[in-house]
């Protein structure tokens, strides 16, 4: 097993590759992995909102790379890191959206 902190390193050669950052901060993090991205892999996020996720990571996303946009249904009325805990997506729908 291995670890990084670098987001282009972690999503080289991954076949699924979920973007979990704050939406703001979706298009950076799309524009920085996207050279590491392979043709067929699978790319996602779990964004609040979906227009602006769109906007922000389909102009990064490379040709062969299939973008599914996803919004789960989970969490609590509170938001942040300091939000989560372990088994918050056990037993939860998630809905993947079209692309316009």
């Amino acid at each position: 097993d291995s670890y990084t902190t670098e987001a282009k390193e972690a999503a080289r050669d991954a076949d699924l590759i979920i973007v979990s950052v704050p939406v703001g901060s979706s298009g950076e993090v799309a524009a920085e992995i996207a050279p590491a991205l392979k043709k067929g892999a699978i790319l996602t996020d779990v964004g609040s909102t979906k227009a602006s996720v769109i906007a922000q990571i389909e102009p990064h996303v490379p040709e062969g790379v299939h973008f599914i946009p996803g919004h789960p249904l989970a969490g609590t009325e509170k938001s942040g890191p300091d939000a989560g805990f372990a088994d918050l997506f056990d037993n939860r729908w998630c809905i993947f959206t079209p692309l316009p």
